[in-house]
């Protein structure tokens, strides 16, 4: 959707409030005739007589315009404001990176890595090292423990890549890739 600045559709609106009230327009309509000033045709004092003089529902309507008028600016500076993009708010906000996460199971208890990954740690290690032979290596921001730790993660828990990309502090695009 194309955003248009709000300084245009300010002018906008006000080149349609001067046209819906302009008397020169609203004369040959049979209203008055000639440019009123609102504060002095409201006291009185316009010099303006007879059947050219403002009627007083010809004021009251300006009055109304420039109400409306001033709503309709006051609404669309907001809706637009509220479309404005924003600062990003970071999504991924862990203590532990991706990275770190790997390393807590592989040097911590020696079932917490079995229930995260489903392998002991000396498995995970031989796997590791398997790869590695393999022609396998890290990637530009993804170690290879990590890609490893991701597939085991994703098949023992069956998660999705959102949930799965949550507990790696890593975007979709990059769990999908492992």
């Amino acid at each position: 959707m194309k955003t248009i600045p709000v300084n245009t559709i300010s002018k906008a609106i006000k080149r349609w409030y001067r046209w819906q009230t302009n008397v020169a327009r609203l004369a040959r309509s049979g209203g008055s005739n000639g440019v009123l000033k609102l504060d002095v045709t409201l006291a009185g004092g316009d010099e303006l007589k007879g059947m050219h003089a403002p009627q007083e529902i010809e004021v009251y309507s300006q009055l109304h315009y420039t109400l409306l008028i001033s709503i309709l600016l006051t609404a669309t500076h907001a809706i637009l404001q509220d479309s404005l993009p924003k600062d990003p708010e970071p999504y991924h906000t862990s203590a532990l990176t991706g990275e770190e996460w790997v390393i807590e199971p592989i040097v911590g208890h020696p079932e917490c890595i079995r229930c995260e990954l489903g392998v002991r740690a000396d498995v995970f290690q031989a796997l590791v090292t398997e790869l590695h032979a393999l022609g396998h290596t890290n990637s530009r921001y993804v170690s290879l423990e990590e890609q490893l730790a991701i597939f085991l993660y994703t098949c023992v828990t069956g998660l999705t890549i959102r949930h799965v990309g949550e507990r790696f502090q890593r975007s979709n695009d990059t769990i999908s890739r492992y």
